[in-house]
């Protein structure tokens, strides 16, 4: 079966009508600094995720059906445990962290409502900013380490080397060399935004050269360094950059608010596939396009309408066959990362753990919020309180030069 999805998902990537490639480019107009360019884009995507939804539902339907058999037969009743347990954590943790941020949605509706007035009104804008100078990716590579330098300096060596073996690419993943050394590569992009990505790969990068061993770490540890690092570089910036301030914050605060809600989104839509198929009905694609609108339409609620033609586009997301439960890590590594960057900006001990941790590498997730001197799930609370702060924050910038 799960061959047979594997091979059926391979042959969507043959056809220009269903290549993700093709969808490429309307995710590249989301960043475009003409409003006419973007308001192309979500029908760019859709044209593709309209012609791959039925195959990606049927072979959700197969595989959450196997996924669902096996865990019958061994007794498991929440289907996150075998992520939990893969992960190092626990399946209540992890459905606690999806509650608490699904209290804090009104958070995400004010930053929408916020960034209308600055980018745009339309759906289409929602990941558009004030344009910065073009820069060449080793120049942001550079500006990425030495603002992570500036606010960690036990990471300055490494992040400096880490940047200097950062290239473009295809796709965004850490490489190892012939010659055992590590580089990443990434999908750069000109953009405020495109820099964040350029530290969130970086992140990765300084995690796996700095790491003792040779397991690689989990999703919930590597993504919590990778946005972790992000995030702390993305602040840096937005706080010292000469005339870029607004565009630089507010991609900060879209970042955050993608990886967090965004991500929990998703989590929500794989509890739909799960839930409808283990109960015994099938998964059509109209019941999952009513499914992936309507949650969209909550998040963003009345600051911007979403169109119906986004409804088909969770079939993307290829990581929901591939990858059952891996959104979640965005959610755990975005609200862990803004606990510890909320410490590190009280002037504690905290860099220090950071450096520990990464030199640790791969570790169970609870082990890795301990060495981060959180007791039991105090950091969930401790990073969504941290998340009101940078959030207030980022607005009265972006807002103070409307």
């Amino acid at each position: 079966t799960i061959r047979a999805a594997r091979a059926d998902l391979a042959a969507l990537e043959r056809s220009q009508a269903t290549a993700l490639s093709a969808a490429e480019r309307g995710v590249d107009l989301l960043e475009a600094s003409d409003h006419l360019e973007r308001a192309e884009a979500d029908a760019v995507i859709s044209a593709v995720t309209e012609h791959r939804a039925p195959v990606m539902c049927d072979v959700l339907e197969r595989l959450t059906a196997a996924h669902a058999s096996d865990d019958r037969t061994r007794g498991i009743d929440n289907w996150r445990l075998r992520f939990a347990l893969s992960q190092g954590t626990t399946v209540e943790t992890l459905d606690r962290l999806l509650a608490a941020v699904a209290e804090r949605t009104g958070t995400a509706q004010a930053w929408y409502t916020c960034r209308r007035e600055i980018v745009g009104s339309t759906y289409t804008d929602r990941r558009a900013g004030p344009s910065i100078p073009v820069s060449a990716l080793a120049d942001d590579a550079r500006l990425v380490a030495e603002s992570l330098g500036a606010t960690l300096p036990v990471l300055r060596s490494g992040a400096a080397q880490a940047a200097s073996r950062l290239r473009a690419g295809t796709s965004n993943e850490v490489v190892f060399e012939a010659d055992g050394r590590i580089s990443a590569t990434v999908v750069h992009r000109p953009t405020a935004r495109g820099r964040l990505m350029v530290a969130h790969e970086l992140g990765h990068a300084l995690h796996a050269s700095r790491a003792r061993g040779a397991a690689p770490p989990g999703a919930l540890v590597g993504e919590t360094m990778a946005c972790f690092t992000a995030l702390v570089s993305g602040l840096s910036i937005a706080g010292s950059t000469t005339g870029t301030q607004r565009a630089a914050a507010l991609a900060v605060g879209d970042m955050v608010i993608e990886e967090l809600f965004v991500s929990a989104l998703v989590c929500r839509f794989e509890d739909e596939i799960q839930s409808v198929v283990r109960r015994g009905d099938s998964l059509t694609v109209a019941h999952l396009g009513d499914t992936w609108l309507g949650l969209h339409r909550r998040l963003f609620a009345q600051a911007i309408d979403v169109p119906a033609v986004v409804g088909s586009q969770w079939a993307r997301l290829q990581s929901l066959a591939l990858h059952p439960g891996h959104a979640v890590s965005y959610v755990w590594a975005t609200v862990l990362g803004l606990a510890v960057q909320a410490r590190l900006a009280l002037g504690s001990s905290t860099g220090d753990l950071v450096a520990a941790a990464m030199q640790h590498g791969a570790m169970p997730a609870d082990e890795l919020t301990r060495t981060l001197d959180f007791e039991g799930d105090s950091w969930i609370d401790a990073g969504l309180d941290a998340l009101e702060l940078v959030m207030a924050g980022i607005r009265s910038e972006v807002e103070r030069e409307r």
